[in-house]
Protein backbone atom coordinates (compact mmCIF):
# COMPACT_ATOMS: atom_id res chain seq x y z
CA UNK A 1 0.00 0.00 0.00
CA UNK A 2 1.86 3.46 -1.07
CA UNK A 3 5.40 3.54 -2.32
CA UNK A 4 6.03 0.28 -4.24
CA UNK A 5 2.17 -0.54 -5.92
CA UNK A 6 2.62 3.50 -6.94
CA UNK A 7 5.60 2.78 -8.49
CA UNK A 8 4.67 -0.81 -10.07
CA UNK A 9 1.91 1.21 -11.40
CA UNK A 10 4.16 4.13 -12.86
CA UNK A 11 1.87 6.63 -10.78
CA UNK A 12 4.21 9.76 -10.70
CA UNK A 13 4.73 10.77 -6.92
CA UNK A 14 6.79 13.89 -5.60
CA UNK A 15 8.64 13.43 -2.19
CA UNK A 16 7.97 15.94 0.13
CA UNK A 17 9.39 16.92 3.51
CA UNK A 18 7.82 14.05 5.65
CA UNK A 19 5.88 11.80 3.04
CA UNK A 20 5.51 11.10 -0.45
CA UNK A 21 2.51 12.62 -2.47
CA UNK A 22 0.83 10.61 -5.28
CA UNK A 23 -0.96 11.62 -8.33
CA UNK A 24 -2.85 8.86 -9.94
CA UNK A 25 -4.96 9.77 -12.69
CA UNK A 26 -8.92 10.35 -12.78
CA UNK A 27 -11.07 7.35 -13.28
CA UNK A 28 -12.95 10.36 -15.62
CA UNK A 29 -10.95 12.32 -17.07
CA UNK A 30 -7.36 11.01 -16.93
CA UNK A 31 -6.18 14.29 -15.30
CA UNK A 32 -3.33 13.61 -12.65
CA UNK A 33 -5.26 14.04 -9.14
CA UNK A 34 -3.27 14.86 -5.49
CA UNK A 35 -3.35 11.98 -3.03
CA UNK A 36 -1.82 11.24 0.10
CA UNK A 37 -1.49 7.68 -0.03
CA UNK A 38 -1.89 5.52 -2.91
CA UNK A 39 -4.44 1.96 -3.01
CA UNK A 40 -4.31 0.39 -6.36
CA UNK A 41 -8.07 -0.68 -5.34
CA UNK A 42 -9.15 2.87 -5.33
CA UNK A 43 -11.21 4.96 -7.78
CA UNK A 44 -9.55 8.62 -7.93
CA UNK A 45 -11.59 11.66 -8.89
CA UNK A 46 -10.31 15.03 -9.92
CA UNK A 47 -11.56 18.62 -8.52
CA UNK A 48 -13.34 19.37 -11.76
CA UNK A 49 -15.09 16.21 -12.16
CA UNK A 50 -16.03 16.17 -8.18
CA UNK A 51 -17.91 19.53 -9.17
CA UNK A 52 -19.51 18.28 -12.28
CA UNK A 53 -20.95 15.75 -10.76
CA UNK A 54 -22.08 17.43 -7.85
CA UNK A 55 -23.50 20.28 -10.14
CA UNK A 56 -24.96 17.56 -12.13
CA UNK A 57 -26.97 16.04 -8.84
CA UNK A 58 -27.87 19.67 -7.60
CA UNK A 59 -29.70 19.27 -10.95
CA UNK A 60 -31.25 16.28 -10.97
CA UNK A 61 -32.67 16.85 -7.43
CA UNK A 62 -33.68 20.73 -8.01
CA UNK A 63 -37.78 21.14 -7.59
CA UNK A 64 -37.90 18.36 -5.45
CA UNK A 65 -39.21 19.71 -2.08
CA UNK A 66 -40.94 18.12 1.00
CA UNK A 67 -44.50 17.80 -0.77
CA UNK A 68 -45.58 15.74 -2.65
CA UNK A 69 -43.66 12.47 -0.99
CA UNK A 70 -45.14 9.37 -2.46
CA UNK A 71 -46.11 8.35 0.98
CA UNK A 72 -47.36 11.62 2.69
CA UNK A 73 -50.15 11.43 0.55
CA UNK A 74 -49.01 14.29 -1.73
CA UNK A 75 -50.40 18.02 -1.24
CA UNK A 76 -53.82 16.18 0.47
CA UNK A 77 -51.29 15.77 3.47
CA UNK A 78 -50.28 19.30 3.20
CA UNK A 79 -53.09 20.91 3.39
CA UNK A 80 -54.75 18.96 6.43
CA UNK A 81 -51.36 19.46 7.97
CA UNK A 82 -51.77 23.50 7.26
CA UNK A 83 -55.50 23.56 8.15
CA UNK A 84 -54.66 21.59 11.43
CA UNK A 85 -51.73 24.31 12.32
CA UNK A 86 -54.48 27.60 11.89
CA UNK A 87 -57.39 26.04 13.73
CA UNK A 88 -58.45 28.66 16.70
CA UNK A 89 -57.03 27.20 20.01
CA UNK A 90 -54.21 25.15 18.88
CA UNK A 91 -51.24 25.87 19.82
CA UNK A 92 -47.94 24.15 18.48
CA UNK A 93 -46.20 25.39 21.90
CA UNK A 94 -48.42 24.75 24.55
CA UNK A 95 -50.74 21.98 25.17
CA UNK A 96 -55.09 22.92 25.36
Amino acid sequence: MGYNEAVRDGVRMEKRKYNNVYYPSCHICGEETLAQTYIPSNVYTCQSCKARNKMQKSEANRGRGRFPHPRSGGDEHAKKTFKTMQEPGVSRTYPR
